[in-house]
């Protein structure tokens, strides 16, 4: 499947992802993704159009890991990227998460523990190691 690339609408770099936003009440429940479970992992991903975006950063407090894909270089320097594919694996190498993301934003609810986290666009896996524990919330940017 080829990329999907999401042009930023902002002259930001990539690291500054966060995006300031205020939207009536109620605004999130209409834009915020479905939450799925796979393998007792409870998760969402989306975050294209700027309603949905804002409304999964509202959400991220709420996860214990927060996952953002992002152009670094090239012609789509800045843009964000959906259809990323991600796993995630404990630290006894068993995968506990492995899904294609539907936008620039992945959240997640993982049990205490370390993780290595894989996510791959146009051929290169890019891994990142979280230890994720009671009450924190971590958040990982992934950029090519």
């Amino acid at each position: 499947m080829k990329p999907f690339v999401i042009r930023s609408i902002f002259a930001a770099p990539v690291v500054g992802l966060a995006l300031v936003a205020s939207f009536a009440p109620g605004v999130q429940a209409r834009t915020l993704p479905t939450e799925q479970m796979r393998g007792g992992v409870h998760f969402i991903s989306g975050g294209i159009g700027a309603d949905e975006s804002a409304a999964m950063q509202r959400a991220a407090a709420h996860y214990a890991l927060e996952l953002v894909f992002a152009a670094r270089d090239g012609a789509n320097r800045g843009d964000y990227l959906a259809y990323v594919p991600v796993t995630i694996r404990d630290s006894d190498g068993r995968t506990v998460l492995h899904t294609r993301t539907r936008g620039p934003y992945l959240l997640a609810n993982l049990p205490d523990g370390t993780y290595n986290v894989i996510a791959t666009e146009h051929g290169v896996a890019k891994q990142q190691v979280v230890h994720v524990s009671p009450g924190t919330h971590q958040s990982v940017v992934f950029e090519w």
